[in-house]
């Protein structure tokens, strides 16, 4: 029976404006901002709640931008639904999180994010959630994280993934010193391919999926493009449907090569990292969806940024001159004969890393402007950073990359341009333009990151880059027009090193006395 029901005229009038204060009230609450004083600064927005989200979505990570260079802070708050985002822009601050890296962590952040990214079932989650800060033994976070900290970051095991990867990268260039005198191409291609291959048998072994299938490349961009839409998970098969078959056609060739064994000749590495998961209780099948997720550590970022500093050598003569000198003048790059008198250029990877400062600059340089990532932690607990800001539990800590890569007030009033030279004297980079020589904030570089997840593949990601780029420098010069660096694809959301917003395409022929060599590297 309707309450009302005889009611008159008036009294349903009350009724009515009653019932609209009640559901303005709760509308306001609902989009009220709960914002202690003691929090980093509140962004507003025209839009309560949303209006960030759809700044997001309009425009990408020059989002963050703009909120820089109309507030400028060090750390501020955007209000998101059903959570609040910490950006942080400061080298100091950032340092602060990593001190607290058992309160405000990376592991809830990514175990969630991945679980959608790859689809794993519910065991595989479990045992990704249990011990995730070793509370009752060693979780499997922390024993992969031994894996590759154990291993990469210097000795046999990156003296061997270097070895077969350059020496596949040789062969690449090895055939095109004995076709015609130019190359034609686009430079995304030539990356994609010179790091993509190469890297797949370091890694995987000869039996690797894109050994057997090299179409799959193409399926790893294509589930690349579409890596965000994937981790929020809601209707990919719509919303990254190319994304979405890429990433099925990974999961059932990898699946393929762990059930079939294949695995068993793969690099120390990857062996060693299978085996880590299985013991925690790992299935092959979900294992090969892990395995999945590391190509998009793997390939992704070394391919552009090899992309990105091939750019600036070609569009900078002065520079690529300069680089050529270096890489004679230091013995990294000699020629010799071999016995049928055909000429060998032998690249010597320890000299290469160690007596050519200009080069390995220019390398971070180019990581400098083309990573602008950010690193996602959550709050597990409230909690005060650097003694000033508070910061609730189960809020989202956003470490801005991009922001602190172009401050000028960390980098100098060149901070918007590709100066080579900015590393050469320091590993954390000097001040440009009237300032030069200042010394910049050791955690002001976060292209590898920081703190817990510092990239255990950074000497790799140097060695791979610059090791593959340096046949290219020596060997081949530009045809016709000067090259220029295209802009990067800017308005949206990267995972990693921004991609072009163009392709580049290059003509390239063999240098005078480089003509027909053999490439070679000394790892």
């Amino acid at each position: 029976m309707d309450p009302t029901t005889g009611a008159s005229a008036p009294t349903k009038g009350v009724l009515a404006l009653t019932l609209l204060a009640m559901l303005a009230a709760l509308l306001l609450r609902f989009l009220r901002v709960d914002h202690d004083p003691r929090e980093p600064p509140l962004v507003p927005t025209k839009i309560p709640l949303f209006g960030h989200v759809i700044g997001l979505y309009k425009y990408g990570k020059q989002y963050y931008q703009k909120m820089e260079d109309e507030y400028g802070y060090d750390i501020y708050t955007l209000a998101l639904p059903g959570l609040k985002q910490y950006v942080i822009t400061s080298p100091a601050l950032s340092a602060a999180v990593s001190r607290q890296s058992k309160i405000i962590s990376f592991r809830p952040f990514i175990i969630n994010f991945v679980r959608k990214l790859m689809l794993f079932d519910d065991a595989s989650h479990a045992i990704n959630e249990k011990n995730l800060f070793d509370e009752d033994g060693q979780g499997i976070i922390s024993a992969s994280h031994d894996v590759f900290y154990n291993n990469l970051p210097t000795g046999p095991v990156l003296e061997e993934i270097s070895q077969v990867l350059l020496d596949d990268a040789a062969a690449v260039y090895n055939k095109l010193s004995t076709k015609d005198d130019e190359i034609n191409t686009g430079l995304i291609d030539f990356c994609k391919n010179v790091i993509g291959y190469p890297t797949m048998n370091a890694f995987w072994g000869p039996e690797n999926i894109m050994a057997k299938d090299p179409t799959l490349l193409s399926a790893f961009w294509d589930m690349d493009t579409g890596q965000i839409q994937l981790g929020i998970g809601i209707l990919p098969s719509l919303t990254a449907r190319k994304a979405h078959l890429g990433r099925a056609r990974l999961h059932a060739a990898m699946t393929e090569y762990y059930e079939s064994g294949a695995w068993l000749r793969a690099s120390t590495l990857i062996r060693q990292r299978a085996q880590t998961h299985f013991d925690h209780g790992y299935t092959k099948r979900m294992f090969a969806r892990s395995d999945t997720g590391l190509l998009v550590g793997a390939l992704p970022n070394s391919t552009f940024t090899t992309f990105w500093l091939i750019a600036h050598l070609l569009a900078d003569r002065a520079l690529l001159a300069a680089v050529r000198a270096e890489l004679t003048e230091s013995g990294t790059v000699t020629r010799n004969e071999d016995d049928d008198g055909k000429v060998v250029v032998v690249i010597d990877v320890p000299r290469l890393r160690t007596r050519c400062p200009l080069f390995a600059s220019a390398f971070r340089e180019t990581l400098r402007l083309g990573m602008p990532t950010s690193s996602v932690r959550t709050v597990r607990e409230d909690v005060t950073l650097a003694g000033r800001y508070f910061l609730r539990k189960g809020s989202l800590v956003l470490i801005d990359a991009g922001v602190m890569h172009t401050k000028p007030a960390i980098w100098g009033d060149d901070a918007a341009e590709f100066n080579p030279r900015r590393f050469v004297d320091s590993p954390a980079g000097e001040f440009g333009g009237v300032q030069s020589g200042r010394k910049v904030h050791p955690g002001a570089f976060r292209a590898f990151g920081g703190g817990e997840v510092f990239c255990p593949g950074r000497n790799l990601a140097l060695i791979e880059v610059v090791g593959t780029v340096t046949p290219l420098v020596c060997g081949w010069d530009l045809v016709g027009d000067e090259l220029k660096v295209p802009p990067p694809l800017d308005d949206v959301m990267p995972v990693g090193v921004w991609k072009p917003r163009e392709d580049v395409a290059v003509r390239l022929k063999r240098r005078e006395g480089w003509e027909g060599v053999r490439w070679e590297y000394k790892v």
